[in-house]
């Protein structure tokens, strides 16, 4: 899948945790329409494992949240990232070729906030995830005290 970077225009509308594909995509890459299940939820979207190989055969992944829209370039054999996305995954000219990968549901959801490009989403992330385990130790001391 090709790579195309955000115009001005479109970059308001795509977050560097996002990635911009066509709006059919979605049922070939995770098997049903948006929103038949999720009843258009936005928080209830799909996680998108982004692969770029480089020239030396080095991999690098990233998991970003799927989104849809038309926009200008987008069809069905490219992909908008955002330029902060395309650094991470060593994307220097335009036009790179991309593999997308879906994963199984939970796992990726954790990696992703696990990871998140926004600090702040991450760190809120990994304190709720610390006051859980410290809730289920104090929780298993009462038992078994």
């Amino acid at each position: 899948m090709l790579v195309i970077s955000p115009t001005i225009s479109s970059a308001g509308s795509i977050g560097s945790d996002q990635i911009g594909l066509h709006s059919s995509l979605y049922k070939k890459l995770f098997g049903r329409r948006f929103g038949h299940d999720d009843k258009a939820k936005p928080w209830c979207r799909r996680i998108v494992t982004v692969i770029h190989i480089d020239d030396k055969k080095r991999e690098r992944r990233v998991r970003l949240l799927f989104r849809s829209g038309a926009w200008h370039g987008v069809g069905e054999r490219a992909c908008l990232l955002f330029r902060e996305t395309q650094q991470q995954l060593g994307i220097r000219q335009h036009g790179a070729t991309v593999l997308l990968y879906v994963e199984s549901q939970w796992f990726a959801r954790l990696m992703f906030f696990w990871n998140h490009p926004e600090h702040h989403a991450r760190v809120a992330f990994k304190l709720g995830m610390v006051a859980i385990l410290v809730a289920l130790f104090q929780l298993g001391l009462a038992v078994f005290l």
